[in-house]
């Protein structure tokens, strides 16, 4: 019997070794074809980005106008049209200072004088509104649409998806199409529809897709591979953060595009019960206090104390990524447009002081 009963547990280890090599070959097969399937996946994507990348930059490069002399062009003054039958006003030429200085008083007289005549002549020609026809249609004041027009290095992209809007640039590893539709579709497609881990960069849909909203966000998935958001960690670090603080964002129908300096960055949490909540998704604002108190909120949380002003007349920019620092958390980037009297360079020098 007990021969027997050791027969039988040799034949259980045995078989339980059975399954527990197989059992190990399955795991390894699976993990390697998860890795191989991942490591196709980001190849994949970073040929896509590279294609559109070129893609957008070489139509851009196309789209630069030639330098060249504007021709000097003679005006000759014309006569202005006639006001009455009574009166008609003739451009003078043009005088240097001093001639105009003494013929000040001259002038004043004959304006007064032909002023007159033009308020009696207007008041006996206007039609007096109580004696109108029925027919008479008064001018209304009609709105002028802003005309949109979609700049040429946009178009071929735009040709293959209708949803592009505008293009980011930032440091050495952001450079792509910026996408508008939903909040959704885009965390797992990319550019052409296609499933993607890596999904696309794409700004909020709560946003206008002109990007003209008095504060904007958008969104990308913090890849392990860099792609997308995946290496804006790196501002994490004072020398990065001071080697590249502007972004830039043009909009696809914008000649030029915009600038934006970084003015706060730091990790928060998106569940409301945690301590580091805040909200993020402002797009405008009923009171320029009300957008004063959220730039200094979001300022106060900075991992770094930026040297720069910001304020209700700015218009504001917050790229979103995970961040692995909080549960359902998100790394912010938030920045403002630059002023008329900034420049990039003026920018990076207040920035050494961090250094």
């Amino acid at each position: 019997m007990a021969k027997r009963r050791t027969r039988r547990r040799r034949r259980m280890l045995r078989a339980l070794q059975s399954c527990m090599t197989v059992l190990c070959v399955l795991v390894l097969v699976a993990g390697s074809v998860y890795f191989v399937n991942e490591k196709l996946e980001r190849d994949r994507v970073k040929s896509t980005n590279a294609d559109l990348a070129a893609q957008f930059h070489a139509a851009e490069q196309a789209a630069q106008p030639e330098a060249t002399v504007a021709p000097v062009v003679e005006v000759t003054p014309t006569p202005a049209a006639e006001q009455s039958e009574a009166v008609a006003l003739v451009r003078k030429p043009r005088q240097n200072p001093d001639a105009a200085q003494l013929s000040l008083t001259a002038e004043a007289e004959e304006v007064e004088e032909q002023s007159a005549l033009v308020a009696l002549s207007a008041v006996e020609s206007t039609p007096n509104p109580f004696e109108m026809p029925a027919a008479f249609d008064m001018p209304v004041a009609v709105d002028t649409p802003i005309e949109r027009v979609l700049q040429s290095q946009f178009e071929s992209l735009y040709a293959q998806n209708s949803d592009l809007i505008g293009w980011i640039k930032m440091a050495d590893s952001v450079d792509y199409p910026v996408l508008y539709r939903d909040n959704s579709f885009y965390m797992d497609h990319d550019f052409f529809g296609e499933y993607s881990q890596a999904g696309s960069i794409f700004l909020d849909a709560r946003n206008g897709m002109y990007m003209d909203d008095s504060a904007m966000l958008i969104y990308g998935h913090n890849m392990r591979s860099g792609e997308m958001f995946g290496d804006l960690d790196a501002y994490r670090e004072t020398k990065y953060l001071c080697q590249y603080p502007i972004i830039s964002l043009q909009s696809a129908w914008e000649s030029e595009p915009r600038q934006y300096v970084l003015i706060s960055l730091f990790d928060a949490s998106m569940n409301k019960s945690d301590p580091s909540y805040i909200k993020i998704v402002r797009t405008a604002f009923e009171t320029d206090e009300e957008k004063q108190a959220f730039i200094d909120e979001m300022r106060a949380r900075s991992i770094y104390k930026i040297p720069l002003e910001a304020d209700a007349n700015d218009q504001l920019l917050t790229l979103v990524t995970c961040s692995y620092s909080h549960d359902n958390g998100r790394f912010l980037l938030f920045a403002r447009e630059l002023r008329d009297d900034e420049t990039e360079e003026s920018i990076m020098e207040q920035f050494k002081s961090l250094l």
